[in-house]
C-alpha cells in the first residue's frame, strides 16, 4: 500500500479512537458532578450580578468634591467582590429610578439640600429600598442634620457599630474607619431611618480615603481600611437587590 494512503488511514484511526475515550470520560462523570462542574463553569463566565456606583448632584454645596473617588473605589472593589460594578455619570435626584441598583453617594464640605422633583423623587427612592449614602467630607454635618430634620421628623440617627451585614463581608473590620482627623471625633456610620437604607457617614471621610494617594497623602494603612469599607457598603447595597439571576 502507498505510504500516504497508510497515513490517511491511521490518522482516521487515530480520531475515532480520540472521539470513544472523549465519550467514555464524559459517561464517566455522574450527573451530579457533571451539573456541578457546568455550574462551576457558568460562575466563571456569567455576570454574576451588577452594581452602578453614582454621585447625587445636590444643592448648595460642592457635589462634586472627590471626583476620583469612586472610580478608584470601583477598581478596588472589582478585585475583591464577585459583581459587575459600573460608573455612571452624575444624576440628579428627579432622574433615580425605584428600580435602580445603585450604590449612590454623595459628598462634601458646605450645605446639602434637596427640593422639588429631586427631592420628590429621592425620597421615592429610597422608600422603594434604594441605597444612599451621605458623607460629610468636614463642614457638611449641620446642613444635613438640619435636612433630615426638616424631611424625617423624629428621625434618630442609630449608629451601625459592628452591624454584621456591614462590617464582616466581604472585609472583617472592626471599627469604622477614621481616615481624616476632621474634629477629633470618633468615625461614624449612622443609619437615618430605621426602616430606609439611607446612611450618613460622620467624621471619617471615606472618600479621602479612596481618592488617589496623591491626592491628600493619606498613607496605605488608611485608605486600604477606607477600601475595604467601602466594598462591604457596595456589596450591601448590592444585595438589596436580591442574588443574580
Amino acid at each position: 500500500m502507498h505510504p500516504f494512503y497508510l497515513l490517511v488511514i491511521l490518522g482516521f484511526l487515530f480520531l475515532i479512537l480520540v472521539s470513544i475515550l472523549a465519550l467514555l470520560h464524559g459517561r464517566s462523570i455522574p450527573n451530579g458532578s457533571q451539573a456541578q462542574a457546568e455550574g462551576v463553569s457558568r460562575v466563571s463566565t456569567r455576570r454574576p450580578g451588577s452594581i452602578q456606583l453614582r454621585t447625587l448632584i445636590y444643592d448648595e454645596g460642592d457635589w462634586d468634591a472627590n471626583r476620583g473617588s469612586l472610580e478608584n473605589l470601583a477598581i478596588f472593589a472589582r478585585m475583591h467582590l464577585a459583581l459587575a460594578i459600573d460608573i455612571l455619570p452624575p444624576i440628579r435626584g428627579r432622574d433615580l429610578r425605584e428600580q435602580d441598583s445603585l450604590f449612590l453617594y454623595a459628598t462634601g464640605h458646605r450645605g446639602f439640600n434637596l427640593q422639588g422633583p429631586d427631592l420628590e423623587q429621592w425620597i421615592l427612592y429610597i422608600e422603594r429600598g434604594g441605597f444612599c449614602l451621605i458623607e460629610d467630607n468636614n463642614g457638611m454635618d449641620i446642613a444635613f442634620r438640619a435636612f433630615v430634620n426638616r424631611n424625617f421628623p423624629g428621625a434618630q440617627m442609630r449608629p451601625m457599630s459592628r452591624d454584621p451585614q456591614m462590617f464582616a463581608k466581604p472585609f472583617a473590620l472592626d471599627q469604622y474607619p477614621k481616615v481624616m482627623e476632621h474634629d477629633g471625633q470618633p468615625a461614624q456610620l449612622l443609619r437615618v431611618v430605621d426602616s430606609l437604607n439611607l446612611f450618613y457617614s460622620f467624621s471619617s471621610d471615606l472618600g479621602d480615603g479612596w481618592e488617589s494617594p496623591r491626592s491628600h497623602r493619606i498613607p496605605q494603612s488608611r485608605r486600604i481600611p477606607a477600601l475595604r469599607m467601602g466594598c462591604n457598603l457596595i456589596q450591601f447595597a448590592a444585595n438589596l437587590a436580591g442574588p443574580a439571576t
